[in-house]
């Protein structure tokens, strides 16, 4: 893959077949572990080529459904689109949703007829694999959205600012007040299967550059399953987000966080450098990995 991936995912059960969204390129399929890859029907058959999300259904993945849009520079285009076929064909599923671009989509649990969408505006769901939408936390830059490991009913979504959760599979939402990032830009969310109750938010913060008063880089951590947050490094040197620790960076287009999946006290943030705290219950126990 040539352009600018804006997401990969990974097959639910074959662990040699990869997916990945191009910001300018399209839908890719590797079924050899990422040794070789094969581009979708995407240029010819979508009007653009910019995707921001792939989701596969783990019932059946002949089911995809793709989101159109630049996740980069966080453009909406047509909205969402949807295969039957492995990805040979696509016909438009956006009934309304519109070209709302979404930043991360996932297939509930219980059914896989519900689908879930965090969007440039709001939170929303379909019940009929995709055929209609209907708005269920109305208004909201979403970045990033995830269930809870081994949960069928909680599932976590965040914006530049704010970390919201649900109980009932996405049905209502509510925020949770000890997130509350000045500034934020950015939120990412991530957890670890080795402990599903952890659950790390992290925002790109002031991503300024000096050599003495460089900050940016939020890490809050919950280990009640989002219910409560503790801020484990603050807007402040290191820069996590920076080319160095005292420089800026680009911000939310390279910004990710990720915990480890045998032992979730191991989280990573990575703007342009890798960062790596091994015991997050020291505050601001970052250094470059």
């Amino acid at each position: 893959v040539s352009n600018w991936v804006s997401q990969i995912k990974f097959h639910p059960t074959d662990n040699q077949k990869i997916y990945a969204v191009s910001a300018s390129g399209g839908l890719w399929i590797s079924s050899d572990a990422g040794s070789s890859w094969i581009k979708t029907s995407t240029d010819f058959q979508i009007p653009q080529g910019s995707c921001s999300v792939i989701c596969v259904d783990p019932t059946n993945d002949n089911i995809l459904y793709l989101y159109t849009g630049d996740a980069n520079y966080y453009s909406d285009e047509y909205g969402i689109y949807k295969s039957s076929n492995g990805g040979v064909t696509w016909s438009i599923s956006n009934s309304g949703i519109s070209n709302r671009m979404a930043l991360e989509i996932l297939v509930s649990p219980n059914n896989n007829n519900t689908i879930l969408a965090a969007t440039t505006d709001g939170i929303w769901k379909s019940t009929d694999a995709g055929a209609t939408w209907t708005v269920k936390k109305s208004g909201g830059a979403f970045k990033d959205m995830e269930y809870k490991p081994g949960s069928t009913t909680i599932i976590y979504a965040v914006n530049d600012n704010q970390f919201w959760r649900s109980t009932n599979d996405g049905e209502t939402w509510s925020q949770i007040a000890s997130v509350n990032p000045v500034p934020g830009n950015g939120g990412r969310i991530t957890t670890s299967p080795s402990n599903s109750s952890v659950v790390y938010v992290g925002f790109v913060g002031s991503n300024n550059d000096s050599a003495t008063t460089s900050k940016g880089g939020i890490i809050y951590q919950s280990t009640d399953s989002g219910v409560t947050f503790t801020l484990r490094k603050g807007n402040n040197q290191p820069n996590l987000n920076g080319y160095e620790p005292t420089e800026n960076g680009q911000g939310n287009y390279n910004w990710d966080i990720f915990a480890d999946r045998i032992n979730a006290n191991i989280v990573y943030a990575v703007g342009h450098v890798v960062w790596k705290s091994t015991d997050a219950y020291l505050y601001d126990n970052f250094h470059t990995n």
